[in-house]
């Protein structure tokens, strides 16, 4: 049972954010893809398995995980303004691969964790490039006119 719930959990949340994003657009679509679709439910089956002990270390490098993913979609989003796509996910992926290895050196506890992903360092617009997507108009109900 556990083994059918591993194989179906993981890429039914992502497709599911996969579709709200389509439909409600990118900003929906980032705030779902942010959320830790992958990691909980890994962390949640390592419990299971490993034990508390495990999956305590196991959650202390995810985080630090998520820094290199901060990298990757930092790098991607600068890159986005002038390459192709997959030129920004090739950049992406070595920052996140560079970054993966040298936080392999840190000895990890929960307060460096945290302050390293703290809502402060997170939430800096400064790093991400100003969106050039407008935003969609909202549909007018069938018979009213545009006012002038």
């Amino acid at each position: 049972m556990t083994l059918l719930l591993k194989l179906i959990l993981v890429p039914g949340l992502i497709a599911l954010v996969t579709v709200v994003g389509r439909r409600f657009g990118p900003r929906i679509g980032g705030w779902l893809n942010a959320l830790p679709l992958v990691a909980g439910p890994v962390l949640f089956f390592l419990a299971l398995e490993q034990g508390d002990r495990f999956v305590a270390q196991a959650a202390l490098s995810t985080l630090a995980g998520l820094a290199a993913v901060a990298a990757f979609a930092v790098i991607y989003s600068w890159t986005a303004v002038a390459r192709p796509w997959w030129v920004c996910v090739l950049v992406g992926w070595v920052a996140f691969a560079g970054l993966t290895v040298a936080l392999q050196a840190v000895r990890w506890t929960a307060g460096r964790a945290s302050r390293s992903l703290s809502p402060r360092s997170a939430s800096r617009r400064s790093c991400c490039p100003r969106s050039r997507m407008r935003r969609r108009p909202r549909p007018r109900p069938p018979g009213t006119c545009r006012s002038a």
